[in-house]
């Protein structure tokens, strides 16, 4: 964490070690009261809270694009519900697939490539989406395509006969998903039995 703070602040190394090293110490309780310090540390706390979410949303999303060969055209969600009145099942894919290309937070990239983009040349009403509502819609889609994989490595595990619950304070190794066209075989099999 210091070599990140180093060469956002453009500091050296050291001189950040040290710095971090006397504030979380003993120096940093001994300058500030203690209720700044706790305060301090709490909002420390959210924003890795809210950074690990973060970090957890970008690869949901990542990975349930990657079990699809084309994303842009198939992305669909198969467990979760993600129906809404102003979004169509094409907004949602192209809204996913520019979430993971362009990262969390970048709406106003994401608004930029819906104008640029010629598949929605006429759809005026999502052209015209303000960035927070796209943002928001994102997030969702995101939460959502969390979920989905949640679900599809639950379902992996169990064919595998691995562990399907993580010890307290750990979590489960990752498993590698089959491709989408091979899950929508695997369920037209379990539909005809």
């Amino acid at each position: 964490a210091a070599i990140k703070i180093a060469n956002y602040v453009g500091k050296p190394d050291a001189e950040v070690a040290k710095f971090i090293a006397s504030y979380w110490g003993e120096v940093g309780k001994q300058r500030i009261s203690e209720h700044e310090y706790d305060r301090v540390l709490k909002l420390v706390e959210k924003g890795e809270r809210k950074l690990s979410e973060n970090k957890s949303l970008e690869r949901g999303t990542r990975v349930l694009i990657s079990i699809f060969d084309n994303p842009w055209e198939e992305l669909e969600f198969s467990h979760e519900k993600t129906k809404d009145k102003l979004f169509s099942a094409d907004n949602d894919r192209y809204l996913l697939c520019w979430a993971h290309k362009y990262g969390y937070g970048q709406w106003g990239a994401i608004k930029m490539a819906i104008r640029r983009s010629p598949k929605f040349r006429f759809d005026y009403l999502f052209r015209s989406l303000p960035v927070d509502q796209l943002g928001r819609r994102c997030e969702h889609l995101m939460r959502a395509a969390v979920k989905e994989v949640e679900h599809l490595e639950r379902k992996e595990r169990e064919s595998q006969g691995l562990p399907t619950e993580a010890a307290e304070g750990e979590e489960l190794p990752p498993v590698k998903l089959k491709p989408f066209r091979v899950l929508q075989q695997q369920r037209r099999l379990e539909r005809i039995k």
